[in-house]
């Protein structure tokens, strides 16, 4: 049988053709970002730290609120933000600029468009106001993960993914879970600028084994031969006689036993 080869696809066809997260209402929830100030923010007096001008609590929107940090070209080292989980049921963000009336009413693509809606500009706004040693990190939830990563990626850049982190929500599994027992939940990092060393950097830490012997064959440390780390074993748990004559055991914790035990 012959084979032919497929046509290549009209300009017209790849005009229209595009990779990326598209959702109705995405250029109106974009464009919600660089609307002008409205509404004019002070500091909660009563949970703020009165001694201390640069620490304030605002009780608002945060989508004004991150517009006038930016606006006053404030910039933060650490973004931290625990949006609202798209559940599927009644959402409390019911911006104007939310293209209901294109979707059914109920629908997948409505939750997860109202919801795409509602963090785009946000996001936007707290890349704007990161400084750029600086990193953001989103908590979130099963449902919306895949979402949020590719906003993510659109708004700070593929390049500035930091990691995908997970931190167990539960103790143990449920007996009504419709599929795969979902005992997690993760959170996204990315940093302001590609390259960005500041991620583990530690300014009070130290580097606790130093090779401060050496031989013919190069610098080395000394471990110790005991661990009280790595669990109880009565049969690693014998005396040792040293070179003085003097018997050696593994040093216990003051006040416990059986805790320490020979490494081998």
């Amino acid at each position: 049988m012959a084979s032919t080869t497929p046509a290549p696809p009209s300009t017209s066809e790849t005009a229209r053709e595009f990779f990326g997260l598209v959702w109705p209402g995405k250029e109106a929830a974009r464009a919600a970002a660089s609307a002008p100030l409205t509404q004019r923010f002070t500091r909660d007096a009563a949970l703020s730290t009165a001694c201390d001008a640069d620490n304030a609590i605002i009780t608002a929107d945060n989508l004004p609120v991150l517009q006038g940090l930016a606006n006053r070209g404030e910039l933060f080292d650490v973004i931290y933000i625990d949006p609202p989980y798209n559940t599927g049921k009644d959402f409390v963000y019911r911006d104007n600029y939310r293209l209901r009336r294109q979707m059914r009413s109920g629908s997948y693509a409505e939750w997860h468009s109202q919801w795409l809606s509602m963090m785009l500009p946000r996001l936007i706004l707290a890349r704007d106001v990161l400084s750029a040693q600086g990193f953001i990190f989103v908590s979130i939830g099963e449902d919306e993960v895949a979402n949020t990563r590719k906003v993510l990626d659109e708004v700070f850049g593929e390049e500035c993914f930091a990691g995908q982190l997970i931190w167990k929500k539960a103790g143990t599994g449920k007996n009504d879970s419709k599929y795969a027992v979902v005992e997690h939940e993760y959170i996204l990092c990315y940093s302001r600028t590609p390259n960005n060393p500041g991620f583990n950097v530690d300014l009070q830490g130290h580097t606790s084994t130093k090779y401060n012997h050496e031989d013919d064959k190069g610098k080395y440390s000394l471990v110790r031969l005991d661990s009280k780390t790595l669990g109880y074993l009565p049969s690693l748990d014998f005396p040792i006689s040293g070179p003085d004559g003097k018997e050696y055991w593994p040093h216990q914790p003051a006040g416990k036993e059986k805790v320490a035990r020979w490494r081998w």
